[in-house]
């Protein structure tokens, strides 16, 4: 059993799908995978999460860590636009529900971002 803050996954969905739609072309496609991973030990819970990627013009790998920093944006993002914070609050909310969130460039083109949570909660009583 995990519980998340449905509002506050509610808003890192938001995040990342606004900037897919953001960054990819007219016509582009958007794709959102959910994930589930099996725990590695009896002492590591399972994983759920889900990534989105799209077709934009990626993340200069140099950039793909630093776009989490409060009001930086990629040099892709030129004349996208936006605050700067909706990585970073992300990334925040993540890690209040002791998940992750993870930049990366996809081998076809754009950018793919991942997010995983614990699947069950650390306190959490299996019969």
């Amino acid at each position: 059993v995990a519980v998340y803050d449905r509002v506050r996954i509610t808003q890192v969905i938001i995040n990342l799908l606004s900037n897919a739609i953001r960054f990819s072309p007219p016509g582009g496609c958007i794709e959102i995978r959910c994930l589930h991973e099996a725990a590695a030990s009896d002492d590591t819970p399972p994983i759920v999460g889900f990534s989105v990627r799209d077709e934009g013009p990626g993340i200069p790998p140099d950039e793909l860590e630093r776009i989490f920093d409060s009001f930086e944006q990629s040099s892709q993002s030129q004349p996208v636009g936006g605050t700067g914070l909706g990585l970073t609050i992300s990334r925040r909310l993540m890690r209040d529900h002791d998940g992750s969130i993870q930049a990366e460039n996809h081998p076809s083109g754009g950018a793919v971002f991942t997010v995983k949570m614990p699947g069950e909660s650390r306190n959490a009583k299996t019969d």
